[in-house]
């Protein structure tokens, strides 16, 4: 069980399922309570189950106040699950959409590529090539526009800085409205 890296469901009368899952690069036990209110914790490959158990059960007054806080309701819940075909139907259309970007607001980029991310939507290399996550099929068209341009922008700014938000939003309108609705309002299940 050490070895897998995956997350492992338990079941646990006062608190319901938990997803467990033990690193050998933590040093100690997290706890946290992700966007759709599932009870995550992370375990360093040392301790035992036991351990795990003391650990919730310590942390027993936490989890009720936060699960309380969770709003889970206008959350939509994404994976990896894609027919093949419409797959790359999106990947064309989101290539053909970085052309036409590029060459509206003269942005040069080197290479795309789609990959399986769980915690961004998209990034730019040093050298330019972007990668996207191939979770942006779920998305609406003005949010992969969003990441898109976001991305773009990137091959002229390297950073977050405030004249990276200045310059987006000349080339997306309501670019942190758009940002805030890709963070609060999709989750990425990978578990």
């Amino acid at each position: 069980m050490h070895k897998n890296n995956k997350y492992k469901k338990f079941n646990v009368n006062e608190f319901g399922e938990f997803y467990l899952r033990f690193s050998k690069k933590i040093k100690r036990m997290t706890i946290s309570i992700n966007l759709i209110g599932d009870l995550m914790v992370v375990v360093p490959i040392y301790n035992t189950l036991e351990d795990v158990f003391e650990f919730i059960y310590s942390k027993n007054k936490w989890i009720k106040e936060n699960k309380n806080k969770i709003i889970t309701k206008n959350i939509r819940v994404i994976n990896f699950d894609f027919d093949s075909d419409l797959l790359n139907t999106f990947k064309l259309k989101i290539k053909l959409k970085v052309d036409q970007i590029s060459m509206e607001n003269n942005f040069n980029y080197s290479k795309i590529h789609f990959k399986n991310m769980i915690s961004r939507w998209g990034s730019c290399s040093s050298k330019n090539n972007i990668s996207f996550n191939t979770l942006m099929y779920h998305l609406e068209d003005d949010l992969q526009d969003y990441i898109i341009k976001h991305e773009l922008l990137h091959t002229k700014i390297k950073n977050h800085s405030k004249e990276f938000w200045n310059a987006l939003e000349e080339i997306c309108e309501n670019s942190k409205q758009k940002n805030t609705t890709i963070n609060r309002s999709y989750f990425i299940k990978y578990y």
